[in-house]
């Protein structure tokens, strides 16, 4: 049974999904030391990339933060997908889930291992500017992120906002925040791409967005099981399935449309606009290391991330290196999209406006060219390619004693 408002716990909770890296121990560290009142969960399978080498550290963090901190280790998918897919799914949705019996919050934040929202500000000594994030509040970049969230629209699919489907679940879902980096507005990779770097939004709208009924296939490489038509991909395509982003956004549309009555969008570009608000990343600390593992030996755990020199450098370099996509949603709603050959970090407006405007995009860049995208290999867990990004492939070990207080019996917390 769901809790009123009256006894929610925390307003808000953070999710960070495995596997567990240097960068996220000092990432988790790092929201328990500055972010009183938010719930925080780590979340995981018990058999991927250090899970169990993670325990001692976990516990730690549980003991020393009893009632801000919690995390989860369950059974790993049968099969853990393409590019990890059903790992991250299931350990997002688990995770989600633990944060909603833990603290009841109103609102969610989702991010990967290698990302975190930790800066207040940046200096530039290259171009001697000082760049501050947006907006203040206690509990500073969440409280913003849910303040603009508040602000938006509500979700307008093609059959109006309200269907008589959707009146039976007795609510109405709000838009979903997503961080910009990997939304083509083209069908190159799958019908519907929505970035799985970050996530925010009400807690139980970002908990059926990964949901884990069917068509999603846990036992399966890729779930790809949705209407051919939704899955479409260009013949020249070396991969026949969706990338990991297509593959959630499609599963997402198809939850709605069992659930809400909604039919699909026309395109990646009518799915931002009547379902999402994409979150300027950057605009609320936003940072993220491309070498996660790398960066052990350069930072304090013990010291706030915003704090630490090496992430300043991280982050400085992450954003320069922004590949230009004349057709993705980071180049063509940016706050000024006449500086989309600017690097991010250097445009002050970047850091003053909250979200990007997608409103302000003309035509629609599904129909035009993509051949110069870069195509996606398909990449097996234990392929090289994913064993160099994220240290290590994922073996079958077995459970370890577990602590069972408050875990529901399918998602065991070990």
């Amino acid at each position: 049974m769901r809790r009123s408002a009256a006894e929610r716990q925390y307003e808000y909770a953070i999710v960070v999904r495995g596997p567990m890296l240097a960068f996220t121990r000092a990432a988790l560290s790092h929201y328990l030391q500055t972010l009183p009142g938010v719930g925080v969960v780590f979340s995981h399978n018990d058999g991927c990339a250090g899970s169990h080498e993670a325990l001692h550290f976990l516990r730690e963090l549980s003991d020393r933060h009893s009632s801000t901190f919690d995390f989860v280790l369950a059974p790993p998918p049968p099969r853990l997908g393409l590019g990890y897919r059903n790992a991250q799914r299931e350990a997002t949705f688990y995770g989600v889930r633990r944060a909603i019996d833990r603290w009841r919050p109103r609102w969610v934040l989702v991010h990967r291992p290698d990302s975190a929202f930790v800066l207040r500000a940046l200096v530039d000594g290259a171009a001697n500017q000082n760049h501050t994030v947006y907006g203040r509040g206690r509990h500073a970049f969440i409280a913003n992120l849910a303040r603009v969230a508040e602000a938006q629209p509500p979700a307008t699919p093609p059959a109006g906002p309200i269907t008589q489907a959707s009146r039976g679940k007795q609510r109405h879902p709000r838009r979903l925040g997503v961080c910009p980096l990997q939304i083509p507005l083209t069908r190159f990779y799958g019908a519907y791409p929505v970035d799985d770097h970050c996530m925010f939004g009400r807690a139980t709208d970002v908990l059926d967005f990964w949901s884990l009924e069917p068509p999603y296939c846990r036992s399966c490489d890729a779930s790809s099981s949705l209407d051919a038509a939704t899955l479409a991909l260009p013949n020249w395509r070396a991969c026949r399935v969706p990338g990991p982003e297509a593959e959630i956004g499609a599963l997402w549309v198809e939850w709605q449309r069992r659930h809400l009555g909604w039919p699909p969008p026309a395109s990646p570009l009518a799915l931002v606009r009547e379902r999402m608000w994409v979150i300027n990343p950057i605009a609320f600390g936003y940072v993220r290391t491309t070498k996660p593992n790398a960066m052990a030996a350069a930072v304090d755990p013990l010291l706030p991330l915003s704090e630490n020199a090496a992430f300043n450098i991280a982050f400085q370099r992450y954003f320069r290196r922004q590949p230009g996509n004349r057709y993705d949603v980071a180049t063509l709603c940016r706050p000024e999209p006449a500086l989309h050959a600017t690097p991010v970090w250097e445009s002050p407006r970047d850091w003053a406006t909250p979200l990007y405007n997608c409103s302000q995009v003309s035509g629609e860049p599904a129909d035009g060219p993509v051949h110069m995208l870069k195509d996606w290999r398909c990449p097996s867990p234990d392929s090289a390619e994913m064993k160099a990004k994220w240290g290590g492939g994922c073996g079958s070990a077995g459970l370890v004693a577990r602590r069972t207080h408050g875990t529901p019996e399918h998602a065991p917390r070990i």
